[in-house]
Parts: C-alpha cells; structure tokens; sequence
C-alpha cells in the first residue's frame, strides 16, 4: 500500500476542495448575482456543437454533471477565440 494517494484520488479531492470553497464564497449570494455575462462572450452546455449569447441555460435537468464552455464570438475583424 502507498504512503501517496493516486492521481485519481489527488484531482478528486482537488475538485471537492475547489467545489467547497466555491461553495463557501458565493453560498449567501443571490442566484441572480452568479450569472454574469463576459462582455462579447458566447457560451455553450454541448462542448461547442451549439453557441448562445446568454450565461444562462434553460431545460438543464437537476443532478446531472454538465460541461459549460465560453468563448469570444467572432467579429468582422477577428474569429472567435478558443474556448475555456
């Protein structure tokens, strides 16, 4: 038996110490105040297949793991950057 975690368990718990702390900072804020929109953004729930200009997405069922995406939407003068 190793005296280290896996790297399994290192991320897992890395992900569950990121999540509390989210927890923990934005717990008393309105659901109203998360949504910030980043000026000339795009966003997407499906890794990019489809893009809205809204933060927010409609029809997301409870207790189900998603994915959100953001990007720079593409101008007349420059494409969209690459997603984060």
């Amino acid at each position: 038996m190793s005296l280290y975690p896996t790297i399994d368990q290192y991320l897992l718990s890395t992900c569950l110490f990121i999540i509390d702390e989210f927890n923990e900072q934005y717990r008393d804020m309105e659901k109203t105040e998360l949504k910030n929109e980043i000026p000339g953004a795009e966003y997407s729930v499906d890794s990019g297949l489809t893009w809205q200009d809204s933060p927010v997405f409609e029809g997301l069922t409870p207790n189900t793991g998603y994915r959100f995406i953001a990007r720079i939407k593409a101008t007349e003068n420059s494409y969209a950057s690459a997603y984060s």
